[in-house]
């Protein structure tokens, strides 16, 4: 048998040679070390039975070394192979009694199958052989999640970040848990402690800024940002989070400067990607954002988001027909974004599909009812097929479902008064000139005869004056 070790300035890379030997059907022999290289690699290319079949031959040549034990175990599970998992698990036991990491592995086993109460008992009682591990920590907060005992999982998220305030996973968990509470708001001043502590953490900044983020505090939110990126002008998180800042408040222009600067610092991904592409889209500079989205695309074909982008440039192009394959696209990936059905159903509808366009717009609702795009144009519809009866209850739902909106109101003047009910037009008018008074011209939109207009004008002016 040949025995081989990781490659030198010269020498084949170990990947390679280790393929060669399969090909070969040859037995070749690494070291464990680089058998954790070769494993690692087939695990970041999403290749998980390679990178399980490399485990195995390694464990062939290495029965006893516990990190190929521990890798087994995480790849079992990441498979869902929970028998070949616990036996991996059981063999490292053996090696490593009480070791925080096999205990971690038979802990994550029992979240994967539901066992969130037996998983919670197994890490404290881990945690009071090894106090202060954050890994154990973080476990036992998911656990207590899984099992709804939120402020036992805040608290002990908040215990990992405050040893450790780059941890990732534990920061975007607890944003996800505040959320589901409604106390990201309430929490912004913990945060902001971190900052007050080190006023040089790269990591306390971009946490901040993110926390602001999601509280829709957006100013804030650019600031923190703008100090991470002050302090490290080459962390790509620091410009990405801006860029999502300013999207946010529709600063196109500043945002897609600051998406690039990300994409230059480091390998883009989709996501970075799909964002410059949506720079552009706003921008009304179409070619650009399709170019943007198809780059995306190449880095990963299911990105449902780049789908959904292309569709929306081609029907602002009036390229209804083309905009349909990439709707379709982006809801064979992600039949669960509201977005892309209204997406879709724009398209069949200015394609002469009303039907389907009608059964996109239902889907649409029953996915997320709160957006008023989405009753505007599905109410217009009907407005246009001359149906007023179904416009007109379709927006008044709307008011139902989201009451502090102008736009439905004025909508429903628009309708009611195409119906010939002048009377409840007017209702719907007055509240509508309290909501918002500038918006009242999107009714000449609706309404080009003279006639209609002089008399609608009197009505706001009558309504200004009091």
């Amino acid at each position: 048998m040949a025995r081989q070790t990781p490659g030198k300035e010269g020498k084949l890379d170990p990947v390679l040679m280790y393929e060669e030997s399969l090909r070969n059907e040859q037995s070749v022999f690494f070291d464990p070390e680089t058998f954790e290289l070769i494993i690692d690699h087939y695990f970041l290319a999403g290749a998980l039975p390679d990178a399980v079949r490399a485990c195995e031959i390694a464990l062939q040549q290495h029965p006893f070394t516990p990190d190929l034990l521990l890798n087994s175990a995480r790849l079992h599970i990441s498979c869902g192979q929970n028998e070949q998992a616990m036996e991996a698990i059981e063999k490292a036991d053996t090696l490593l009694p009480n070791n925080p990491e096999v205990i971690l592995l038979r802990a994550d086993l029992m979240f994967s199958e539901g066992m969130f109460k037996e998983c919670a008992e197994l890490i404290k009682d881990a945690l009071e052989r090894n106090p202060g591990n954050t890994g154990l920590e973080f476990k036992l907060a998911e656990a207590f999640t899984a099992l709804d005992e939120f402020e036992e999982a805040e608290e002990l998220f908040k215990m990992v970040l405050t040893d450790d305030p780059a941890h990732s996973a534990a920061f975007y968990e607890l944003l996800n848990l505040l959320e589901l509470t409604d106390k990201t708001e309430d929490t912004i001043p913990w945060f902001a402690a971190f900052t007050d502590r080190d006023p040089f953490s790269v990591a306390a900044w971009l946490n901040l800024g993110h926390v602001y983020n999601r509280a829709e505090q957006y100013e804030s939110a650019i600031e923190a940002f703008e100090y991470a990126a002050a302090i490290q002008d080459d962390n790509a998180n620091a410009h990405f989070g801006l860029g999502n800042s300013l999207m946010n408040l529709e600063k196109y222009p500043e945002a897609l400067q600051a998406f690039l600067r990300a994409r230059d610092l480091e390998e883009p991904g989709a996501l970075t990607l799909s964002c410059i592409g949506a720079c552009y889209e706003q921008m009304e500079m179409y070619d650009k954002a399709i170019a943007g989205y198809k780059q995306a695309l190449r880095t990963d074909e299911t990105c449902d988001e780049a789908w959904y982008g292309i569709g929306m440039c081609l029907l602002a192009q009036d390229k209804h027909y083309e905009s349909l394959h990439f709707f379709n696209k982006a809801l064979a990936l992600n039949r669960d974004s509201e977005l892309t059905w209204m997406g879709l159903a724009q398209a069949e509808f200015k394609t002469g599909n009303v039907i389907s366009a009608l059964e996109a717009y239902e889907t649409a609702s029953r996915l997320d009812s709160s957006n008023p795009d989405l009753w505007l144009d599905w109410s217009l519809v009907y407005y246009d097929q001359g149906d007023f009866e179904h416009s007109i209850n379709l927006i008044t739902d709307a008011i139902e479902e989201i009451p502090g909106d102008a736009e439905l109101y004025y909508r429903a003047v628009v309708y009611l008064i195409a119906a010939g009910n002048y009377k409840e037009a007017l209702v719907y008018l007055e509240n509508a000139l309290i909501l918002d008074f500038d918006m009242h011209s999107v009714l000449f939109d609706f309404f080009t005869e003279t006639a209609t207009q002089k008399a609608l004008y009197r009505i706001i002016e009558q309504y200004r004056q009091k």
